[in-house]
């Protein structure tokens, strides 16, 4: 995406009366199936220790 283009959809989206939230990746409060995918990771290293 060019640099300018960020800037033309965050006007566009605040033209329309909604309003950007940026969120940081993999954060489990706000994205509850990051618990679930580490709960699964760790099943599979403990598997592949075996």
């Amino acid at each position: 995406m060019a640099p300018s283009a960020g800037l033309d959809v965050r006007t566009t989206i605040e033209a329309a009366g909604a309003s950007l939230c940026f969120l940081p990746p993999d954060s489990p409060d706000f994205n509850p199936i990051e618990n679930a995918f580490a709960k699964l990771k760790a099943l599979l290293r403990a598997r592949a220790e075996r």
